[in-house]
């Protein structure tokens, strides 16, 4: 059954989804039209994660200090959407910088 979220205008911008968000629903979907296990979509949703906190540790080993920081991410990605998620999985995965690190 699908459904609708109704996001203000002044919010839509950091509300996007953005590339990894939008693979991810792709992939969930593909699972749920094709009636994949549970241990398949655990498998495939793991799998997705670990290539991400892999681009992350990349990202974070060209930095000085081997974090990542949300200016950094800022700089290198035009979409700024895009760079909070990342920080945020940094922060998650230890390997964000913090202000006084940048």
């Amino acid at each position: 059954a699908g459904g609708a979220v109704t996001v203000s205008e002044a919010s839509a911008r950091d509300m996007s989804m953005t590339s990894v968000h939008k693979d991810v629903a792709a992939f969930l979907a593909q699972c749920a039209e094709s009636g994949a296990s549970n241990a398949a979509l655990i498998e495939g949703l793991a799998e997705k994660t670990n290539e991400l906190v892999s681009k992350l540790q990349l990202l974070a080993g060209q930095e000085e200090g081997g974090r990542i920081g949300l200016g950094s991410l800022k700089r290198q990605l035009p979409n700024h959407a895009l760079a909070h998620f990342l920080f945020g999985a940094a922060l998650a995965e230890g390997l964000a910088a913090t202000e006084a690190e940048e």
